[in-house]
């Protein structure tokens, strides 16, 4: 039985998400303002940082949210940093000079995005809940395993059998797929 994994529901967490608000917004703010030195940009990633929580542990419990809006942060200033870089590029063209380098992808691009990522999403729905909810910390939130042994409880051991086991069945799925494509 497949189950969408964006569509399940898990019980709310111990703290409500103001409460969690409260207590760690100036830490995750400070970090974040650390890395960027912009009070604006460190208040918008705050927010998303606090937005993903949200939407994450609606999907799937959070042992360790401190942890968990910590990693979330990393994540959000990496990204915002590597989209700052995009942005920045020049790149050196023989014949006209100077250009500026257009990093959105095309229509085509994104439709092919949008297929493989709703084949990876029903993929990913038809793990063991226990396997998706390491694979989901793993691959699409960039827990690492220490991080995931503590958040769920469970050894690093089970942590990699965990990613193993949906990674093959993931790839499984998707073979699957692309065969049923090319017919």
């Amino acid at each position: 039985m497949a189950k969408d994994c964006d569509l399940q529901e898990v019980e709310p967490q111990e703290e409500n998400l103001g409460q969690l608000f409260r207590k760690y917004k100036l830490e995750i703010s400070s970090v974040i303002y650390n890395q960027l030195r912009s009070k604006e940009e460190a208040d918008d990633l705050t927010q998303e940082t606090f937005e993903r929580y949200t939407s994450a542990s609606k999907r799937v419990p959070i042992g360790n949210p401190r942890a968990y809006l910590y990693q979330v942060a990393r994540n959000l200033v990496n990204d915002h940093l590597k989209r700052t870089v995009i942005k920045n590029k020049v790149v050196v063209s023989s014949d006209t000079g100077l250009e500026i380098q257009d990093p959105s992808p095309t229509i085509e691009q994104r439709l092919i995005q949008n297929s493989e990522y709703a084949q990876l999403k029903a993929a990913i729905g038809k793990l063991p809940p226990k396997c998706r909810r390491v694979f989901i910390l793993r691959k699409l939130e960039g827990f690492s395993y220490i991080e995931i042994s503590k958040i769920m409880d469970i050894s690093l051991a089970a942590v990699e059998q965990h990613v193993v086991r949906g990674l093959k069945a993931c790839r499984i799925e998707l073979v699957k797929n692309a065969k049923k494509m090319k017919k």
